[in-house]
């Protein structure tokens, strides 16, 4: 607890006025609601180690990503993430893959909402390239930011997939890759699906972009700055 603590602490967030719920305090909370509930139970989904005799061996914690896609037609596109961990069920004796989320609610909505996850798939999919072997079942464990302590706080789901799902991925990533790819040079004719304007329960933050004249786009346009890279970015821009 005081690990979490620290890094909370020293991550440099900053509280967000308009946001009550993800704030230091609440994550603090809600980070001694997620030890206390998981750290007894590690006993049972021990961490992949590749080799437990070789120190410098790659063990399942964080591990980047970086594949490359290849389509029947020759078109390739690239994909990097990082994988939060490997663990194995010891109940059922299967390497399953961690996910760890936040939420502000956690529902059979949220449960739902990882049946036919793309993350899911796509994330399992590229495990087998990391670790060498195939994987097909996750672990994902949500937990509620700002913990209510009410018994509902922390969920854990079990989603599986199977080879016809990382087909059904493959083929959204190249749509959504192919999408990308037509559009990015001349956004103003790319069409606009305003059912994500409010996901995830909050307004995004270019509903003011997409809403402002095409001049008033240009104008914020030219005055955007590049985003930070995230460190999956960073690590394969390395690479």
């Amino acid at each position: 607890m005081v690990l979490a603590s620290e890094i909370l602490r020293s991550g440099g967030w900053e509280d967000n006025s308009d946001d009550r719920n993800r704030t230091i305090d609440n994550m603090e909370l809600a980070s001694i609601v997620y030890i206390d509930e998981v750290l007894p139970r590690m006993d049972n989904w021990p961490i992949f180690v590749r080799d437990t005799s070789d120190p410098s061996a790659s063990v399942g914690i964080e591990n980047v990503f970086d594949v490359v896609l290849t389509y029947s037609d020759g078109k390739q596109y690239r994909f990097i993430g990082t994988l939060d961990g490997l663990t194995h069920n010891e109940a059922k004796d299967r390497y399953t893959l961690e996910d760890n989320k936040t939420a502000s609610r956690l529902d059979d909505g949220w449960k739902a909402s990882f049946q036919l996850s793309h993350q899911v798939s796509g994330y399992l999919a590229c495990a087998a390239t990391v670790y060498g072997f195939d994987i097909f079942h996750s672990r994902i464990l949500g937990l509620k930011v700002k913990p209510g302590n009410r018994g509902e706080d922390i969920w854990t789901i079990y989603p599986s997939r199977n080879t016809e799902d990382f087909e059904r991925w493959a083929f959204w990533f190249r749509y959504t890759a192919d999408t990308y790819e037509f559009y990015k040079d001349h956004y103003e004719y790319a069409p606009r699906f305003t059912h994500s304007c409010n996901r995830y329960f909050r307004p995004c933050s270019l509903v003011p972009f997409c809403g402002d004249t095409f001049e008033g786009r240009l104008e914020q346009w030219d005055q955007m700055v590049p985003a930070r890279m995230s460190p999956s970015e960073v690590m394969a821009a390395e690479d």
